[in-house]
């Protein structure tokens, strides 16, 4: 924070920071902003105040309507974003995260699995069940299942 004019003024380092501030999807939008004549930034960073009154302008904001982000709701907003990365960090630290495409290779190798033993099931069971009586084969494909299921979830 630095002050001008006896006003505290608040400055986001980075331009994801910036896109948490604004609810931006990413800095991608940021990088447009700029290009359209958001401030640029300064040795500080982004000016927050400066921002704002940007944004409120090429929203068309400032001309007789209420301003639907001011400085001290963008300074909430920032905070929340950044007490968020920080928690995500802290979880992710503590083993609490898991990445998304660990889960989705996890996922295919389970499916890919039971779909090659659905496979096989025909060809493993049929001799074993022919000619057997109904509760026989009941009990028969029951074990099989059992079987498959707990090749399933070991590890």
């Amino acid at each position: 924070m630095a002050s001008t004019n006896g006003k505290a003024r608040v400055f986001v380092k980075t331009q994801p920071e910036l896109a948490a501030v604004f609810g931006a999807d990413d800095q991608r939008t940021i990088h447009r902003w700029l290009q359209r004549g958001a401030p640029a930034k300064t040795a500080k960073g982004y000016d927050l105040a400066a921002w704002v009154h940007w944004w409120a302008e090429y929203k068309g904001l400032g001309k007789g309507q209420s301003d639907s982000m001011s400085g001290a709701d963008a300074d909430r907003r920032y905070k929340l974003a950044r007490a968020t990365r920080e928690e995500l960090t802290a979880r992710k630290m503590l083993g609490q995260l898991v990445n998304a495409k660990d889960v989705q290779a996890d996922r295919l190798e389970l499916v890919t699995c039971f779909a090659s033993t659905l496979d096989r099931l025909p060809a493993e069971l049929s001799s074993r069940l022919a000619g057997k009586r109904p509760s026989e084969q009941r009990r028969i494909i029951t074990e099989y299942c059992e079987a498959v299921r707990a090749e399933l979830t070991s590890e």
